[in-house]
């Protein structure tokens, strides 16, 4: 398998039932929908479950809701595959799942992030004051200077989304986009509105911006783990000292999702896992790079699927990343964030380096490195308070799946640090 990428939905993609047959099947679904449920104060879960579709549309909803599902399929990809990804990229709201998940950002305070972030947008413009369209079967050029002509003043209508060659979307004043809507239909065009409160990536989100940048300031990012790429320049990101200005930018720039693809296509990537519901970025790249696969990930039988399709022979390099995909989605009870950094941050990069190590070398691990790997993870467990007995699970898992428990016959043992010392 070529060059991976890990995709993220963005709104629009929510729908009711969203990550339940996940969490009934995925103990870690299950675990991150309850630690947004905590980190909002409110049922998530249930609204995502069998709420009211018009209450889970709602921007402030809406949001939380799709990081969560996002980061739930991306924590069971983590336990059930463990393969990382070169890239990854959020459509829209999706960079900050996709940054939550490459590390750089903390999965609770991104909630709360997305839910202020959402009430922001809906503040710029009152509720129905604004819309969002799809436009497709229209030369693009056509539409921007359409959009341009019927623009004023206090009218707005611009091109928010680059998605692919064969559709836009439109977003702006409600009054502006149903003129924009009824000279599209008369030249040919079809136009579909999104399940959206507020004109998302248009001028009309200034307020929002300025106030996002205000919280993206007074918060801490890390490295990323994964290359990112910025929906506003179709760029990867340098570093963390950039996500203050691009997540504050994104809120007025449109979505270059095209270019987006295209640069990931021009850097060797042949496969893409969408993480969330839905399959629009799915739909979306048949349209920019029918060579890339696309592997839907958000529902039971997709995650079955792929871990079929991915199945690898035994190898050391297997136990390699699974253990770091366990080290992902091992469940944390443990707040001290200085702990934290030392026991969970520290190992989890030095197993990386391992990983690293022997694939630039191109040359097998002996037992003395795998006993290393081990060793780190049981460190990441224990600082992250995980009991003996899930410890035990999760160390035989990846024994069987890297078909290595001959030479590792004592999962006990190893957490113990029997073996290892």
């Amino acid at each position: 398998m070529g060059k991976k990428i890990f995709l993220f939905p963005g709104q629009a993609s929510q729908y009711i039932g969203m990550t339940k047959d996940l969490c009934n099947e995925f103990s870690v679904a299950r675990q991150t929908m309850e630690e947004a449920n905590d980190a909002l104060s409110m049922d998530l879960s249930n609204l995502c479950f069998s709420g009211d579709i018009q209450e889970l549309t709602k921007t402030e909803n809406a949001q939380p809701a799709i990081l969560a599902a996002s980061v739930a399929s991306y924590r069971v990809y983590m336990e059930e595959i463990g393969q990382p990804a070169d890239f990854a990229a959020g459509h829209s709201l999706g960079e900050i799942s996709a940054l939550v998940c490459a590390g750089a950002m903390n999965y609770t305070e991104a909630l709360k992030l997305v839910r202020q972030r959402g009430r922001y947008m809906q503040e710029a413009v009152a509720l129905g004051d604004g819309a969002m369209a799809a436009v497709t079967n229209m030369e693009i050029a056509d539409v921007e200077k359409l959009c341009l002509d019927l623009s004023s003043p206090g009218n707005t209508v611009v091109i928010s989304n680059y998605n692919s060659p064969k559709q836009v979307v439109i977003s702006g004043h409600k009054k502006a986009v149903q003129q924009a809507e009824e000279a599209l239909l008369k030249i040919g065009a079809h136009v579909t509105y999104l399940k959206v409160s507020a004109p998302f990536h248009s001028p009309l989100m200034k307020p929002a911006a300025e106030k996002l940048q205000k919280d993206l300031r007074s918060m801490t990012f890390d490295n990323m783990t994964m290359t990112i790429i910025s929906n506003a320049f179709a760029q990867p990101y340098k570093g963390p000292e950039e996500i203050t200005d691009l997540l504050t930018r994104q809120i007025t720039y449109p979505v270059q999702w095209e270019a987006s693809i295209r640069y990931l296509k021009a850097r060797g990537v042949d496969f893409a896992f969408e993480m969330g519901p839905g399959a629009v970025l799915n739909r979306l790249m048949k349209n920019i790079e029918p060579a890339i696969t696309v592997y839907p990930f958000g529902l039971p039988e997709e995650v079955r699927q792929v871990k079929g399709e991915m199945a690898v022979s035994a190898n050391p390099m297997t136990l390699i990343s699974r253990s770091l995909g366990m080290a992902v989605s091992t469940q944390n009870h443990n707040w001290d964030e200085e702990a934290y950094k030392a026991g969970v941050v520290t190992p989890y990069k030095q197993i990386e380096a391992i990983q690293q190590k022997f694939e630039q070398s191109e040359t097998a691990p002996q037992k003395e490195d795998l006993e290393e790997v081990l060793r780190l993870l049981v460190v990441i467990m224990e600082t992250k308070q995980t009991s003996p007995a899930e410890q035990k699970e999760r160390i035989e898992q990846i024994l069987e799946e890297s078909g290595l428990t001959e030479i590792f016959p004592h999962a006990d043992d190893l957490i113990q640090n029997k073996v290892l010392s």
